[in-house]
């Protein structure tokens, strides 16, 4: 694919997560998420680099319907477009995290059973525990 593409791809996809329109869910791995079509899917995934629980790799893959690879797009493929595409692949693993395992639900379920959530201005610096 080619970087034009592929930006036009993230960015994409980037957008429409944000806009809550990406129906991302959870993989077998705890470490991607995807988005299935009628005819592809495409799973974000982070890997982290061995000894290094830190610094982590995010991609793209695009998989046809019988679940094979066509093809992967990773940060440094589109930074010709994004300068800061690491954070951009970021951003979208943990949005597609949060609407994948359903995280934001889950805080605002809590936030409602403990009688609605506490403006922040009114939290004092130092917590007395």
């Amino acid at each position: 694919m080619t970087s034009d593409k592929a930006a036009a791809l993230v960015n994409t996809l980037y957008a429409r997560t944000k806009e809550g329109q990406v129906a991302w869910s959870q993989t077998s791995n705890d470490d991607a998420f995807e988005f299935a079509l009628p005819e592809y899917t495409i799973r974000i995934a982070r890997q982290y680099h061995e000894n290094e629980q830190d610094e982590a790799t995010y991609y793209l893959n695009l998989l046809d319907s019988n679940g094979k690879s066509i093809d992967t797009v990773f940060p440094f493929e589109v930074t010709d477009h994004f300068r800061n595409a690491w954070e951009i692949f970021a951003t979208l693993f943990n949005r597609a995290r949060d609407r994948g395992l359903g995280i934001s639900t889950a805080v605002d379920r809590i936030l409602a059973e403990l009688g609605g959530e506490v403006p922040l201005e009114n939290v004092d610096d130092e917590i007395p525990f």
